[in-house]
């Protein structure tokens, strides 16, 4: 699995020079999140020694186990799921930065249990750009808001925005496109109201649909299936 993981690391490095040339982009501004959701521990370590150093978890006690088992490993490990509120003082313990802030309560739940253990996370808010209902994610016009939330709770430091766009095989590239393109909008004009640093990152992209986030000016691409093929889902 090992040399296997090697040569996918690397082909994916050559994929995104090649995406970044296209666009006139730094390859090195592009940082992969390697998730592993519902992957043994066994496949992190394979791939920690194939030089991936920052993991995706969804779930927080899956996380939080797998956290504590490799606590040896210089890993950097992200929140990239849905929160619930009894669960912030698990997932301050284990993750160092949080993808999916997306409403008061748990922004709140996250700050009070960060401060308590006396610790500052890297925050990103979870935009949904679509406006469609069920997705998860805030309204564009509820950024500022819960942006200064993060800003002046003290633990959290709001360090860009990350977004789930809908399936390219359901709406087609186009459309998948132009919302990574409306998170980028929305983040500039954050950046200009002083509501996010000058250099606020856009956590999106998937296997399915990483070339086009990259192409729109992504900075952290979540990537699962692509590296490590499908998941075994537990009964």
């Amino acid at each position: 699995m090992l040399e296997e993981l090697m040569d996918r690391r690397e082909a994916l490095l050559g994929e995104i020079a090649d995406v970044c040339q296209r666009c006139g982009r730094d390859p090195a501004t592009v940082r992969i999140v390697a998730v592993t959701k519902f992957h043994p521990v066994s496949l992190i370590e394979a791939a920690y020694a194939a030089g991936f150093r920052e993991i995706g978890e969804n779930r927080i006690q899956e996380a939080a186990e797998k956290h504590a088992t490799l606590s040896g490993l210089a890993l950097r490990w992200h929140g990239i799921g849905h929160l619930q509120t009894n669960k912030a003082k698990l997932a301050v313990e284990t993750f160092d930065e949080i993808h999916s802030l997306d409403r008061i309560e748990i922004i709140d739940k996250i700050a009070q249990a960060a401060s308590s253990q006396g610790k500052q996370l890297a925050g990103y808010l979870q935009v949904n750009v679509s406006g469609k209902s069920g997705q998860s994610g805030c309204l564009a016009e509820d950024a500022p808001e819960l942006l200064q939330r993060m800003k002046s709770s003290g633990s959290i430091v709001p360090v860009g925005l990350m977004c789930i766009a809908a399936p390219v095989d359901e709406v087609g590239e186009t459309e998948v496109r132009k919302e990574f393109g409306k998170v980028r909008e929305l983040r500039d004009r954050l950046i200009s109201e002083k509501l996010l640093p000058d250099d606020a990152g856009m956590s999106m992209g998937m296997s399915g649909d990483w070339q086009l986030a990259v192409l729109e000016g992504a900075t952290i691409i979540r990537i699962g299936s692509a590296l490590f093929g499908e998941r075994v889902y537990p009964r």
